[in-house]
């Protein structure tokens, strides 16, 4: 590295230690202080020889003035300050020590509890630090309204999903009408310059084509009869977007047109009128006084696929805007239009011309041209070499948990930690999972019986690898090896970590659309969870609905008779799907608790709940609601509104043998009087529940049979 890289590195390496020590260790700890003052003194070194230190932050990457700063401790700080919402980060030559304190501080926040007040950026305005200034990741719509964060910016350019959440907010941003998507996608045009090094003009203006793409998606999957309204503002905004920008994005989508089937949606959405604009905007400002304008038309028009009336209707719009030719002829409508693309339905089918197939050609076999390709020996020569590697890196890896064990200097244990992490990763790359696995429970042990600063280190060092690159790499490892042995190799990794696990994993489920790695996330949490009910259950008061009902499933799957409080805790969830879920779970459950809180959900508001919860009840649970059970079948029903109940009441006390409710039976299989289809079918089933209930098994089909003839 060069002397100004040598010197970010440093920076940043102090930087990451004073942001781990002020997370792991509280205010009066000395070693805070230390850290603090040492990180000043790198930032001074590298002020006074280099001018403001500005270092821009990627997901796992970190650059300082245009320098890339590679390595594990790097990618993983920033990681830490890139889920803070930090794009830049630039430092004064002025700054003091109590400046840096504050910013250190504000960094090793929790990010909930960062982004509850605010972010990095409001805060340090709100203590007046003007030496160091930050730049947050975000998507804004109106000036002072936060609109969606860097996950869903990513998410827009196909590198991600967008949570329920943020779809509902991208789905209100299109209701808006084309002005407000306009402004939306000048800020992805922005963001992109900002969050994406080194792409230039043309690659923001390819961003915004691609959020556009994925705009168009999200209108897919509304519904139908709101779908018009959305594709309208979305095919509107480029319209509005003014130039320079207007005008590039209007030519990249005219231009991907003829080969992009999403485009080809958005663009026949849009009037003559306005497709007739768009092509104005494309050809440039001097096209309506070029006496040529038609032919730079054409050449614009030609590989636009339009329907034949939608060009006729795009053609005449243009008629009326560009200088008539000096001899007068047909209409631009009748000059172009054998000469437009259009699509393959309103087009003849080209003949195919049959093509002779040539003969394959003989190839004579060589033994004495047997060798090894150059490509397989530098392939074995690879594998032999990562073999060495392993075995240092194994080697290393036993070395540093010792130094672990003994190290007292806090900075000293703050990168032993760091650097075992990178060793961890490296060879969970390398597939030692059985390495890795043994090392986390030393891990694990070490910091049961550490002392108490030992082990609030090797705490979060384990928290690093359950919330970061490294999980990244875990779960899209275990993805991969579904279905094999490697797969139960990682699972037993990932049990090891234990309860450091559930929250990241609850958030990644948060995010997550595609429904198999849901599945993959939630069988996780059942694998982890019986060792750790309490730390899943906090998450059932969560406002996100969807989140809540995958922890209620979670929690079902387990079947432990611990998790019945938190579940409880859904009876009256705003959510009828959440409360459904709820039932289902307390069912798996299945014991006389979890039957009781059943019983709650029988005068739930909703129908289909109800029904849910008396189809759940086993005989425990029967005899717990039966008095509520009597009521609804002994209560007068004149106009069948609660038949269905009642129907569902008689079936699960049959189901059950509950001996109870044998005279309401009878009253029921007795009436004299049974006018209209609903309440002959109660007194059939109530006799057929009553022979179920008293008699043998064998004579149920006597019953049966005399009550059908």
């Amino acid at each position: 590295m060069e002397p100004k890289a040598q010197a970010a590195a440093r920076v940043l390496r102090h930087l990451g230690l004073a942001i781990k020590t002020s997370a792991l260790y509280p205010a009066s700890y000395p070693g805070k202080a230390r850290t603090i003052d040492t990180l000043l003194g790198g930032i001074r070194a590298y002020t006074e020889a280099y001018g403001p230190f500005s270092v821009r932050i990627g997901k796992q990457t970190l650059s300082v003035d245009g320098l890339p700063i590679d390595g594990w401790t790097y990618s993983n700080l920033a990681h830490f300050l890139y889920t803070r919402k930090l794009l830049q980060v630039t430092i004064q030559p002025t700054v003091g020590q109590q400046q840096i304190a504050a910013f250190v501080s504000i960094a090793s926040m929790e990010r909930g509890a960062l982004e509850a007040a605010g972010g990095a950026e409001r805060l340090l305005q709100k203590e007046g630090i003007l030496e160091i200034q930050v730049r947050e990741l975000v998507l804004r719509v109106e000036e002072e309204g936060e609109i969606l964060d860097l996950s869903a910016f990513f998410s827009l350019l196909g590198q991600g999903r967008l949570s329920p959440s943020e779809r509902d907010q991208v789905i209100e941003i299109l209701r808006a009408g084309p002005d407000q998507v306009a402004k939306f996608l000048h800020n992805v045009y922005s963001l992109a310059g900002e969050a994406l090094h080194g792409i230039g003009e043309e690659g923001q203006v390819q961003q915004v084509y691609q959020a556009i793409r994925s705009l168009d998606r999200i209108i897919l999957d509304s519904p139908s009869d709101q779908q018009p309204a959305l594709y309208q503002s979305l095919g509107g905004a480029p319209l509005a977007m003014g130039k320079p920008l207007g005008r590039s994005v209007v030519h990249a989508l005219l231009s991907g047109a003829k080969e992009d089937i999403a485009v080809q949606v958005i663009l026949n959405q849009l009037s003559g009128d306005e497709l007739a604009k768009m092509i104005l905007i494309a050809a440039g400002d001097g096209i309506t006084n070029d006496p040529n304008a038609r032919e730079h038309i054409a050449n614009v028009v030609r590989d636009v696929p339009l329907g034949r009336e939608q060009a006729k209707g795009v053609l005449t719009a243009l008629d009326a805007r560009l200088p008539q030719p000096r001899e007068r002829g047909g209409s631009l409508a009748d000059t172009l239009m054998s000469r437009i693309h259009l699509p393959s339905s309103e087009t003849a089918a080209p003949v195919p011309v049959p093509v002779e197939e040539e003969a394959p050609e003989q190839m004579e076999f060589d033994a004495s041209q047997i060798v090894i390709s150059p490509e397989d020996l530098a392939r074995y020569r690879r594998e032999a070499q990562a073999i060495n590697e392993t075995v240092a890196i194994r080697e290393a890896l036993k070395t540093l948990l010792d130094l672990l064990r003994t190290e007292v200097e806090p900075k000293e244990l703050l990168d032993v930690a760091d650097t075992l992490t990178g060793y961890l990763h490296d060879l969970f790359t390398r597939g030692e999972f059985l390495v890795v696995r043994e090392s986390l429970e030393v891990l694990k042990a070490l910091s049961a019986s550490a002392s108490a600063a030992r082990g609030e280190v090797i705490k979060g060092l384990l928290e690093s690898v359950a919330d970061g690159p490294f999980l990244d790499k875990i779960l899209a490892t275990l993805w991969e090896a579904r279905g094999t042995p490697a797969a139960q190799e990682i699972q037993a990794c990932v049990k090891v970590l234990g309860e450091q696990l559930i929250g990241p994993l609850l958030r990644m489920l948060d995010l997550e659309q595609r429904a198999p790695m849901r599945e993959l996330l939630c069988d996780l949490l059942v694998r982890l969870g019986p060792e750790h009910i309490d730390a899943l259950g906090a998450f059932v008061t969560d406002n996100r609905w969807y989140l809540v009902r995958n922890i209620a499933d979670v929690l079902g799957r387990m079947r432990s008779p611990q998790a019945v409080p938190y579940l409880a805790r859904l009876v009256r969830h705003p959510d009828p799907r959440v409360r459904t879920e709820t039932v289902n779970a307390l069912a798996n459950i299945g014991t006389e608790a979890a039957q009781a809180q059943i019983c709650a959900f029988l005068d739930d508001p909703e129908p289909p709940v109800r029904l849910k919860a008396l189809s759940s009840l086993d005989a425990h649970g029967l005899r717990v609601a039966m008095p509520a059970l009597l009521a609804l079948l002994e209560a007068p029903d004149p106009f069948n509104r609660r038949f269905v109940f009642r129907r569902a009441a008689i079936e699960a006390v049959a189901r059950n043998g509950v001996r109870e409710a044998l005279p309401t039976l009878k009253k029921l299989a007795r009436a004299p009087f049974a006018f209209g289809r609903h309440r002959r079918e109660l007194r059939r089933l109530a006799r057929m529940a009553h022979a179920i209930i008293e008699e043998p098994l064998t004579s149920h089909g006597a019953h049966d049979g005399g009550e059908g003839q």
